[in-house]
């Protein structure tokens, strides 16, 4: 049979188990809101980085194409031979394919991109330069296929003057290898531009150039995340390229209506992509008027937002059973405190309150500063890529400033970190107080010596808080690090400032600070210029060392060390 106290523990146990049961299901629901809002917000920002550096190149890419094209019409050669070729001799025309053959080389040198240029007048195809050296078919009409191309879009794309379509490679070539089995290779992209003579302004011939769709498929695919798919479309919706290459040159409305209803509306949202509900964005190039969409199976996105759920639901698990054991203990433990005088329960009490203390601190040391200073690098890369440049640039002083601060354990570091430390510093300082000037003249070659670590930092904000603060945050700041004009094997370190300077009860305090008996005190100018001073001391004979000069304009920190470090071993 069950003591009272029996029934007490096992009804408090009972009630402990609902109550943390219904607190873990409570957090679960908070982490996985968060974590919803968090990973859709990554997706977002992944899609969008992706959509515009990937639009961006393919424009780039066209644009690099129509610049050729333009070069024709600038070309007063190419002009004079599409005017009159149809009156040359075979000996002129061949002159002239030379010539035609070496300017267009140069010009597609540098750009692998370009496989196909075609060069023709009102009636024949007087050129052609192909990487992939094909022959040209007889009796095919260059001139009317090239027409015939640029026709095959309802409402034709146009960049700098140029028609931009997606269609096979030229008929009137032959195509051997992959160009003829590969469908990456066998369509291409066409950038067709009349020309216009000087004088008369007529048209006197056309130039087209091509690029197969593996080219524009190596850059959709670049930096295509994993599990994402893409489609890149003219504005008539014809697909130009996509990850399944039996969608090439169809019609976006053929292959997914529903996503094409939404490809030429504004609203974007889920839609169903090769049986799969997917989350979809898409961008229009305001150049060439190609719309591309990426996406990523919704399934995906979820499994990312609960891959949590099976670890947590097993910690959750075991949490619960260990605190309900550990409560039943704690209870019977705190029946037999019962028993004890109150005198004694109040000195357990403060040892309890004491150890909970020291618990609190000894969790507060092991907070590891990398995670604030990657924190910090996550929110400056988000605030760059929302376009806010003056806080990315704060951020990015301050991600220095503590990645500087974390990066060395050593008491000893190089002199050059000490100074990107300085700068790092007075990055933040003058962003918050741009009245205050400062200039570093360091000694190059002093910059690899080994200093004491964390020995500029504290003196340069003492300038700042006890010289410049009663000046409104107004004046200069100097560092000057060199070697000692009579003895060059010290070297000597200014710090300083034209503030108020010392008063008589400020003087008295350093001197004491730095020659005196060392004191207890709360104060971090106190702290800091004694805690400079012994490590100088230690590392260094007993002429070096931190001491002060009162100019008329200021105070001048003054450091004097060796340029090698003698560590005393007491």
């Amino acid at each position: 049979m069950k003591t009272d106290k029996d029934s007490l523990v096992f009804k408090l146990s009972i009630k402990n188990s609902i109550f943390l049961s219904i607190a873990f299901i409570a957090m679960f629901g908070v982490i996985c809101m968060l974590n919803y809002e968090i990973i859709y917000n990554k997706e977002e920002q992944v899609f969008t980085s992706y959509l515009y550096n990937t639009m961006t190149s393919i424009d780039d890419k066209l644009k690099d194409m129509s610049r050729v094209s333009l070069m024709t019409m600038a070309d007063e050669r190419t002009q004079e031979v599409l005017f009159s070729y149809q009156s040359m001799s075979d000996e002129e025309k061949r002159e002239q394919q030379t010539y035609l053959s070496e300017f267009y080389q140069s010009l597609v040198t540098i750009r692998d991109d370009i496989h196909g240029i075609y060069i023709m007048d009102l009636e024949e195809l007087l050129f052609y330069y192909d990487r992939e050296n094909p022959t040209l078919k007889e009796g095919m009409n260059a001139v009317a296929m090239a027409g015939e191309i640029v026709s095959m879009e309802t409402d034709p794309m146009l960049l700098s003057n140029c028609s931009l379509v997606a269609a096979p490679q030229p008929q009137f070539m032959r195509y051997s290898g992959y160009y003829g089995t590969d469908p990456y290779y066998s369509n291409c992209m066409w950038v067709v531009r009349d020309i216009y003579g000087f004088s008369p302004h007529e048209k006197i011939g056309t130039i087209a150039l091509t690029a197969p769709i593996k080219a524009v498929q190596e850059l959709l695919e670049n930096t295509l995340g994993e599990d994402m798919f893409y489609l890149l479309l003219t504005k008539s919706g014809r697909i130009v390229c996509s990850q399944n290459s039996d969608y090439l040159l169809k019609n976006i409305e053929d292959v997914n209506a529903p996503l094409a209803e939404m490809v030429f509306s504004e609203e974007m949202k889920n839609v169903e992509w090769e049986g799969r509900d997917c989350f979809v964005m898409k961008t229009v190039s305001k150049d060439s008027g190609l719309i591309l969409l990426t996406g990523k199976p919704s399934g995906v996105i979820l499994r990312e937002i609960t891959g949590f759920l099976g670890y947590y639901i097993v910690m959750c698990i075991g949490v619960i059973l260990l605190i309900t054991f550990a409560f039943k203990s704690m209870t019977d433990m705190l029946g037999k405190l019962v028993e004890k005088q109150y005198k004694d329960k109040v000195r357990i009490q403060e040892g309890l309150l004491k150890e909970q203390n020291l618990s609190m601190l000894y969790l507060k040391s092991q907070v590891n500063p990398h995670f604030l200073y990657n924190t910090l690098d996550t929110i400056r890369i988000n605030a760059q890529m929302n376009g806010d440049k003056e806080v990315s640039d704060m951020l990015m002083q301050l991600v220095e400033f503590f990645r500087l601060s974390v990066k060395v354990d050593s008491p000893v570091v190089t002199l050059e970190h000490e100074i990107e430390f300085i700068e790092s510093y007075m990055g933040l300082m003058c962003t918050r107080y741009p009245e205050i000037c400062w200039e570093c003249d360091v000694d190059p070659d002093l910059l690899d010596i080994e200093v004491p670590n964390f020995i500029l930092q504290p003196l340069v904000e003492n300038s700042i808080l006890h010289g410049l603060r009663d000046r409104g945050y107004k004046g200069s700041l100097e560092i000057i690090v060199r070697r000692k004009a009579e003895d060059d094997s010290y070297i000597e370190i200014l710090i300083k400032d034209d503030g108020i300077g010392f008063d008589e009860k400020e003087r008295t305090k350093v001197h004491e600070l730095l020659y005196g008996e060392e004191k207890e005190s709360s104060d971090a100018k106190s702290i800091g210029i004694r805690n400079i001073q012994n490590r100088l001391q230690m590392f260094y004979s007993k002429e070096c060392g931190l001491s002060y000069r009162e100019e008329k304009n200021g105070v001048t920190a003054y450091i004097l060390i060796k340029d090698k470090i003698d560590i005393k071993m007491e």
